[in-house]
This record gives C-alpha cells, sequence and structure tokens, in this order.
C-alpha cells in the first residue's frame, strides 16, 4: 500500500469513532427515555462506556506487540460500529444492560483502535517525513461535527413525523395542562382555554 493509500485510510479511520460518538451523545436523551431510566441506572449505562475505554486502553500494548498494530485496528473499528448497533437494539428494547454493553464494546474499541492508529500515524510520519498526526486527529473532530449534525438531524425528522423535538415550548406546555391546568394558564400568560378548564374563546385570568 503507498502511502498516500495508507494516509486516506487513517484519515477515515479516525473519523469513524467520531461520528459514532457524537451521534450517541447527541440522542443521549432519547436513549435515556427509551430505557425509562432514571439518574441512577443511566449512571450505570455509562459507566460502560468507561470500563470498555480503560479496558482497551491497558490491552492495546500487549495486543499489538503480538499481533500488530493493523489487527488491533481492525477489531477496534468491529468493535466501535458492533457497539453502536447494540447501544440502539438494546435502547429499543428497553434494556439497560445492553446499552451498557454495548457502549462497553464501543469503548473498548475505541480505547485500543485510538492508540493503535497514533502507532501507525506516528510511523506513518517517520516513512513519509512530514507532520501528519495534527491532521489525523483534526479528522476525529470532523467526525464529531458530521455525527452531531447527523443526531440532531434526526431529532429533526422525528418533530416533523409528529413528535416534537426535545426542548420544543409548546410540547412542554402540553405536558404541563396535562399535569397542572391552572400552572399551564399561567406559563402560557394567563389565557385559558378548554385544556385549562376555561372557555373555547379564551379569558384573561387577570380581570
Amino acid at each position: 500500500m503507498s502511502l498516500t493509500a495508507r494516509r486516506n485510510a487513517l484519515f477515515l479511520l479516525f473519523a469513524l469513532p467520531g461520528v459514532t460518538i457524537a451521534s450517541w451523545i447527541t440522542r443521549t436523551p432519547d436513549i435515556r427515555e427509551l430505557l425509562d431510566a432514571g439518574p441512577a441506572v443511566m449512571g450505570l449505562v455509562l459507566a460502560g462506556l468507561s470500563i470498555g475505554s480503560m479496558a482497551g486502553i491497558l490491552v492495546s500494548g500487549p495486543l499489538m506487540s503480538r499481533f500488530g498494530t493493523r489487527a488491533v485496528i481492525q477489531s477496534g473499528t468491529v468493535a466501535v460500529a458492533l457497539g453502536a448497533v447494540v447501544v440502539g437494539v438494546g435502547s429499543a428494547a428497553g434494556l439497560a444492560w445492553a446499552a451498557s454493553l454495548g457502549l462497553c464494546l464501543f469503548g473498548l474499541g475505541m480505547g485500543g483502535g485510538e492508540i493503535a492508529l497514533n502507532v501507525e500515524g506516528a510511523e506513518m510520519e517517520a516513512l513519509s517525513g512530514k507532520s501528519t498526526l495534527p491532521a489525523l486527529h483534526g479528522f476525529f473532530s470532523l467526525g464529531t461535527v458530521v455525527g452531531a449534525l447527523a443526531g440532531n438531524g434526526a431529532d429533526c425528522r422525528a418533530g416533523s413525523r409528529g413528535h416534537p423535538p426535545r426542548g420544543d415550548w409548546r410540547s412542554s406546555l402540553r405536558g404541563a395542562s396535562a399535569r397542572n391546568p391552572s400552572r399551564a394558564c399561567a406559563i402560557s400568560g394567563g389565557t385559558c382555554n378548554d385544556s385549562c378548564g376555561g372557555p373555547a374563546e379564551g379569558r384573561s385570568s387577570v380581570a
């Protein structure tokens, strides 16, 4: 493989984990809702990512010594992709343990794979005589931007199908109306309607 092809492959491999982790972060509130998880359960779910990352970092050195950087990069990339799938399926099924397992796989692949990628990038720098690692890390950042835009785009599509995006004040007001009609009237500026128990035309709560 030529140095140019090798460099381009590394650019792509640096960007992929960025896309994955950013798309996960932007969808975390939705995943929490799917799991119906409170702070304690969500903390345990997120712990899977930390555990996997630390394990990947610790085992990356011995694995590279035995199997080489290419094998560690390949297995790490597979683990990241598989972890993302497991997180999605586990969340859709409402299984917190499965979402945590998926994050653990993701962290394992990213922790080990990123170290191997940096070793590969340093070797390529030595062969080419050109500084490449800053650009490689820049592609990871570019991947996070792409992943964040993809996650927000999915949120917007959900809103266009009749599910208001998070932060929509109208959806919040409807929820408040269902829980406490009088408070919903106050939030809406003192204007009451049928949902608040007032007349259809609406009337001011202040004479």
